[in-house]
């Protein structure tokens, strides 16, 4: 569990969102997706770990289907040839879960965007995020 922390922290460093990392609260978030039948974590390990996603299924609040997304995902630039792999573990556990559709969410940035594009991905919205 501790080297998922890191990987949380490490990319919540560099994300560039306005609140501060809170490990218990990741801490959580991981405990759930790999106790809880209707979440997921997924990771990708090469002498150490270099990715990770954990994601949920649920009902769509306004269709009549099974939705999955991922509730953080983050993989270190290095072992970004590996992360269409990872994203594919994900959607077979999500068609398992009985999901029509996966989603994926990114903060900023073109190859991101690219490599979602690259593995069937459409944008369908953009989130934006304030201070309050």
């Amino acid at each position: 569990m501790s080297r998922v922390l890191v990987m949380a922290r490490d990319f919540h460093k560099s994300s560039g969102v306005h609140f501060p990392f809170s490990a218990a609260h990741a801490s959580l978030l991981f405990s759930a997706s790999i106790s809880e039948p209707d979440r997921c974590c997924f990771v990708i390990e090469d002498d150490g770990l270099h990715g990770v996603i954990a994601a949920q299924a649920y009902d769509y609040p306004l269709a009549n289907i099974r939705a999955a997304m991922e509730s953080f995902w983050w993989v270190r630039p290095k072992y970004w040839r590996k992360m269409p792999a990872l994203i594919q573990e994900y959607e077979d556990w999500a068609a398992f879960r009985d999901c029509s559709i996966v989603g994926m969410g990114m903060i900023g940035g073109a190859r991101a965007s690219r490599a979602f594009k690259r593995l069937g991905y459409e944008p369908v919205e953009q989130m934006f995020s304030k201070r309050i």
